[in-house]
């Protein structure tokens, strides 16, 4: 659908707006995000997670990069272009959220790999973190 208010509060909302877009996305988005709805960037570049947290309290964000690509073809479908690991964690929320979401992507059978350490890095380190692949991830130990 288009009209996000026919969908109601989700558990998760998974977004991959560019993020000079994405305040706006999110904005539609509201009838679907709630007190406990964790939203999710899996998009490449800087800036996501400042934008979300423009909407979304930062206790309810976690951010990664997926090898996953897609094309959109309509609204509501897309073709699914690549497979890879999906890399995410949480800056300011709950690890064990970041946790929950990867095990219910395990579930519908991506491969996910949690980041612990994401609330110790800087900002400019996170930043840095949003524009590298998921091999790059190791570099970081606490």
């Amino acid at each position: 659908t288009t009209d996000s208010s026919t969908v109601g509060v989700q558990d998760l909302v998974i977004t991959f707006v560019n993020y000079k877009f994405l305040e706006s996305a999110l904005n539609t988005a509201k009838g679907m995000i709630g007190p406990n709805t964790i939203v999710m960037s899996l998009q490449n570049g800087m800036g996501n997670y400042d934008e979300i947290a423009k909407v979304v309290p930062e206790e309810q964000i976690c951010c990664g990069t997926t090898a996953h690509g897609c094309t959109a073809l309509e609204p509501g479908h897309v073709r699914h272009t690549g497979v890879g690991i999906t890399a995410m964690g949480t800056i300011k929320g709950n690890p064990a959220d970041a946790e929950r979401v990867a095990e219910a992507m395990r579930e519908a059978g991506f491969e996910v790999m949690v980041l612990p350490y994401m609330q110790h890095l800087t900002s400019a380190e996170q930043q840095l973190y949003a524009l590298t692949d998921e091999d790059l991830y190791i570099v970081y130990k606490p």
